[in-house]
């Protein structure tokens, strides 16, 4: 009887141990319920496996982007008055399916995608970051460049597990940095004192406006002047 208790309680655990390894899953999958699915737009192409459209956004409000399983490049570009998104994946699925969660307008951007591995999906994101502004960047599983050069206000960027590179000019795009790798080392290529591997990067003295904070779980890290 002992025997079959102690392996009842052994099974029981199970699920829940493999619910915590899951947690990337988890995150991509539940975040979308209190944002609308993507709804196609005058303006929108949606071919197949590719999607591009754009929506008007002042860049002075809120930006969040949650993505799981995608290589995705975010370029700041000041005189843009909207965001514009382009998604590919393999296959012949709709990449519009992809797209849980949309809610655009001038103060607010939120993007929500849920892909799966086998898509090998390439997000391309262009809008203003601008003063003020308050944006947030989760990336389950993929790797991120973010060109970072006329950005401004606070931008917090989270990958689990992937490579990121992040582009500056120098130390005239934020007024404190802190970047750091859980697992591995940061590398800045920017020149200067602190050039190479690094634990983290802690800057307090840049020249511009903002706080851009960097985490990422494991992976890679990367820092280099645009």
């Amino acid at each position: 009887m002992k025997k079959f208790y102690v392996a009842a309680l052994m099974l029981a655990a199970v699920p829940t141990m493999a619910h915590a390894g899951d947690k990337n899953a988890a995150r991509c999958e539940v975040r979308s319920a209190d944002v609308p699915a993507y709804t196609a737009a005058a303006g929108d192409v949606a071919t197949g496996n590719h999607l591009e459209f754009a929506r008007a956004f002042s860049g002075h409000g809120r930006f969040e982007l949650d993505v799981c399983h995608a290589a995705v490049s975010i370029e700041s570009l000041p005189g843009l008055d909207q965001i514009k998104v382009a998604v590919t994946i393999n296959g012949s699925d709709a990449a519009a399916t992809r797209v849980q969660g949309l809610k655009v307008d001038a103060d607010q951007a939120i993007v929500r995608m849920n892909f799966r591995k086998q898509d090998h999906a390439t997000v391309k994101i262009s809008l203003p970051l601008l003063n003020n502004s308050q944006d947030e960047i989760n990336i389950s599983q993929g790797d991120l460049e973010l060109k970072a050069t006329h950005s401004a206000g606070d931008r917090k960027i989270d990958v689990d597990k992937g490579h990121v590179v992040l582009l500056l000019n120098g130390r005239e795009d934020y007024a404190q940095l802190d970047a750091r790798l859980e697992e591995g080392t940061v590398k800045d290529e920017r020149g200067g004192p602190q050039n190479g591997f690094l634990e983290s990067v802690k800057d307090f003295s840049g020249h511009g406006a903002g706080k851009l904070q960097v985490k990422v779980g494991s992976g890679s890290l990367t820092i280099r002047k645009q």
